[in-house]
């Protein structure tokens, strides 16, 4: 016969055939009280001890032992807890998937059947590319429980997205012709350069060159469009813009440089000066008229100067502007205008040894003169704003003779200040 405890089947050795004593009247402890048919030798009631290892049947006059014979495994049963996305894409947000097992208590373990479509570590679903992701979920048995039946969880994974976002900022202050601005940024996944353009609304006030160049070429808002290309993974993102403004009506700047260079000093009544410059992109020209505070000084004819009394002569020019540029700044030039040379003595005098002379040097209106070189012993130069007086006695010594010719110079300011001159005469002195 074969007893039942629990899923325990206990087979026992002498009493004829296998007998279910499956409903017991009563258990205490490891005594059991069962209901058997008496036709197997058994009368009813009987008591049945067991342990781990044996069963003991006890009747008026039999007793018999057996040992446990092969037991059948309990089912486990997996059922997974977590709900699988419906909008899996790849390289999108995770998945983190779980479930429950049988009471053998050991862990659930997952792992992925679509490789190319999906990864995992641990219980974290990555999407890798399109397709369908299977997760596979075994728990093993021990003992007592076989192990669980693997159970499945499918999906679709689609096509992961892109997303542009610009990493430069635009200019607030772009102005036609003015700083260009370099443009950037970053996409996604594919990996596919970002293609900058301009859109077809802003191709008269923008344009872009090699290293993603931004220059501002007129007046109004200038657009960029930025796209990047898919692959088998990723579709393409969607196209980004970015918009600024470029100044529009006069605030284009511009800027006067004088090309020519002034005299040293204008003389009254002598050559003329022709007065050149350039300007801004207006395409203006550059007009030049003699300002406020020189007109008793100076004239102009077109870009032709002359000079007509002594003083700062100072020459204002201009450029106007347009629709996109300022007029420029008024530039200036100024320079001292003297009536005659600016040296009105010679430059060379012959002296004596031993004999005192005078000399005076001379100049149109200097506001400071002096001399610069060696001169003979006996000899010394006094200074003064306009003037000054080479004098003494040329003196020689009994080891050296003082004869001999000496080269100097006579250095003269003209103005104050920004606009001073000066101007040098080269001075021969001979000691014979």
């Amino acid at each position: 016969m074969a007893l039942y405890r629990g899923a325990v089947a206990l087979g026992f050795v002498g009493l004829g055939a296998g007998i279910n004593l499956a409903s017991p009247s009563y258990a205490h402890g490891n005594l059991v009280h069962v209901t058997a048919a008496s036709s197997y030798g058994l009368n009813s009631p009987e008591d049945v001890s067991f342990d781990d290892t044996h069963v003991r049947v006890r009747n008026h006059d039999r007793n018999s032992v057996a040992k446990p014979s092969a037991a059948p495994l309990e089912d486990q049963t997996i059922t997974f807890t977590s709900t699988p996305p419906t909008n899996a894409v790849a390289g999108g947000p995770s998945y983190i998937v779980s479930a429950t097992g049988g009471a053998s208590g050991n862990p659930v373990v997952f792992s992925v059947e679509s490789y190319e479509s999906c990864s995992i570590s641990g219980s974290t679903v990555s999407f890798t590319a399109p397709g369908t992701c299977i997760i596979e979920a075994n728990q093993a048995g021990n003992d007592v429980y076989a192990a669980a039946s693997p159970v499945q969880q499918s999906f679709n994974v689609g096509i992961g997205s892109q997303t542009i976002t610009f990493t430069s900022t635009p200019p607030t202050d772009a102005i036609v012709g003015g700083s260009i601005y370099k443009v950037s940024a970053t996409g996604g996944a594919s990996e596919n350069d970002i293609i900058f353009s301009i859109d077809s609304s802003a191709t008269s006030v923008c344009s872009i060159g090699g290293g993603f160049i931004v220059s501002f070429i007129g007046p109004g808002t200038c657009t960029l469009d930025a796209n990047q290309g898919g692959n088998a993974n990723y579709a393409a993102a969607p196209q980004a813009q970015q918009s600024f403004s470029v100044i529009v009506g006069g605030d284009g700047p511009q800027t006067i440089t004088f090309t020519s260079t002034p005299p040293t000093a204008g003389v009254v009544g002598g050559p003329t000066y022709a007065v050149s410059a350039t300007g801004g992109a207006s395409g203006n020209p550059v007009t030049f008229s003699i300002d406020s505070s020189s007109t008793s000084i100076c004239s102009i004819s077109g870009s032709t100067v002359s000079f007509i009394a002594p003083g700062t002569c100072t020459v204002d020019a201009n450029q106007s502007g347009n629709t996109v540029y300022a007029a420029a700044p008024q530039a200036q030039q100024s320079f001292l205008v003297i009536t005659g040379d600016a040296f009105t003595s010679n430059n060379n005098t012959t002296v004596t040894v031993g004999e005192s002379f005078t000399f005076s040097v001379t100049t149109n209106g200097a506001s400071q003169l002096k001399e610069v070189g060696r001169l003979p012993k006996g000899v010394s130069f006094t200074r003064g704003t306009s003037s000054g007086t080479l004098a003494g006695t040329p003196t020689s010594t009994k080891h050296k003779s003082v004869r001999g010719t000496y080269t100097l110079e006579f250095r003269a300011t003209f103005g104050s200040g920004k606009g001073r001159v000066l101007v040098v005469q080269p001075f021969t002195l001979i000691v014979s």
